[in-house]
């Protein structure tokens, strides 16, 4: 019994501001094929499940549940999965977050985005693959908190609470951190300003400001605490990234679309913006990517082993699975994506309006009823920005050649490519901030040599 006394309490509180849109979804379905969760009065919000799934993930290293670190099972909670086995008690969660409330709400904060999956032979869209979705907008702020109690029973984890709390708020805090669906297509990234943290730690062993603490426990507040611990002052260890980043500076080199559907009232398309802002999704790179991936490792697997069709596509579909993730409905298994691709935004371009019509490919004249109006972004520039997992050199390889296709205008972004749209130009490739020479790249290009020859499948 006295093992559950609680002997630290930590409250934490801030504000946390979407750097890009975020998708969670709420099951609903009235407006799109996916909405977003809303409360009673049709507000969105994140639950507090949302960031206590995305977290836990995070300290664990996306870790099964039976591999997790210790400390991550006793203080999000576990299962007791063995019940003949004594040791394996099930143990309720000491980390508690609560929902997070919007604190800036317009009726503009919800936007609507479409999906479609492509065929990467054609870059069309396979039938029946269609979808729109909900999202809440970039710039939305909500008010972020959450409790930490320690009972006798985990007091040698009272030194490890500090450095996970700090890996956790300086994570948030440098964006490291994304929450809802798309994640790695640029959805959901988050940070919180650290000048809005609030941390109130109280340590009920400490008897010489034990009535102090208590008092402050009983009479606690969310909306007026005051804080008495800095995020610097707690224990920490040094924090390590495991992702490199790439970043390409690209412009456009004549126009681009990529189509949205709100506001249409004077053009029948118009280019998708983020807070009135165009914008490049990271779903829209990530199809010219994977298109490209998939060309380039068809073109190594025949040129390089000599295989027949089928082995080829075998080969190619394997490691396209690995690289960008896939979810089998029927075998009901999935894989997350081993890159991150961010959305970005278009700078110095131009929105012009245009009107077309579509040609009789018979008589040469206008095609009945087929006049339509749209709005390209002309001109511009942009960034291209992934982030892959350390080891994995050699989809760096692969996405260098990728990104050398992109930046000689072979492979085409968003909408309307036939016409000319879509096409980029550039010179440069960064990695970690570092430009990447002809040595650089040769080791990326070697690691990619090395597993396609090796025939390792990852």
């Amino acid at each position: 019994m006295h093992d559950n006394k609680i002997e630290r309490v930590i409250f934490v509180s801030g504000i946390l501001k979407l750097e890009t849109p975020c998708m969670i979804g709420s099951g609903n379905d009235t407006n799109t094929d996916i909405d977003v969760v809303k409360d009673n009065e049709d507000i969105p919000y994140v639950p507090g499940s949302s960031i206590a799934g995305v977290l836990r993930n995070f300290l664990s290293d996306g870790s099964k549940e039976d591999d997790e670190p210790e400390y991550v099972k006793y203080l999000f909670g576990k299962r007791n999965s063995d019940k003949n086995n004594d040791d394996g008690e099930s143990t309720i969660s000491s980390i508690y977050f609560y929902d997070l409330s919007m604190i800036n709400y317009r009726n503009d904060r919800i936007s609507t985005r479409d999906g479609v999956k492509l065929d990467y032979e054609t870059k069309t869209s396979i039938e029946n693959n269609k979808y729109d979705y909900e999202v809440i907008e970039s710039g939305s702020c909500f008010l972020f908190r959450m409790e930490i109690q320690l009972r006798r029973k985990l007091s040698y984890l009272n030194d490890k609470v500090e450095s996970i709390l700090y890996k956790i708020l300086y994570s948030m805090i440098n964006g490291e951190i994304r929450l809802g669906g798309k994640t790695n297509r640029g959805l959901g990234k988050c940070t919180i300003d650290k000048n809005t943290i609030k941390i109130l730690d109280l340590n009920f062993n400490d008897k010489e400001h034990l009535e102090e603490n208590l008092n402050k426990w009983f009479n606690f507040d969310w909306d007026c605490f005051v804080g008495n611990k800095k995020l610097d002052e707690l224990k920490h260890e040094t924090h390590i990234n495991n992702r490199k980043t790439i970043k390409v500076p690209l412009n456009i080199e004549t126009s681009i679309i990529i189509r949205s559907y709100n506001n249409l009232e004077n053009s029948d398309q118009k280019h998708i913006t983020s807070n009135g802002i165009p914008v490049i999704p990271g779903t829209s790179w990530g199809g010219a990517i994977r298109s490209g991936c998939y060309k380039i490792l068809k073109l190594f697997y025949d040129k390089l082993l000599k295989l027949d069709d089928y082995k080829i596509n075998d080969k190619v579909n394997s490691n396209i699975n690995c690289i960008f993730g896939y979810v089998d409905n029927e075998s009901k298994k999935a894989k997350s994506s081993k890159i991150l691709i961010e959305e970005a935004k278009i700078n110095n371009g131009r929105t012009l309006y245009q009107t077309r019509v579509k040609i009789d490919r018979f008589t040469g004249g206008a095609a009945e009823s087929a006049l339509f109006n749209e709005e390209p972004i002309y001109g511009g520039e942009t960034y291209l920005t992934i982030k892959v997992k350390s080891e994995e050199e050699w989809i760096i390889g692969l996405l260098i050649l990728v990104i050398k296709d992109i930046q000689n205008g072979f492979i085409p972004v968003g909408g309307e490519a036939s016409v000319g749209r879509g096409i980029m130009n550039g010179d440069k490739i960064y990695i970690d901030n570092e430009i990447v020479d002809l040595n650089t790249e040769r080791k990326y290009l070697k690691s990619l040599y090395d597993f396609i020859v090796g025939g390792v499948s990852k």
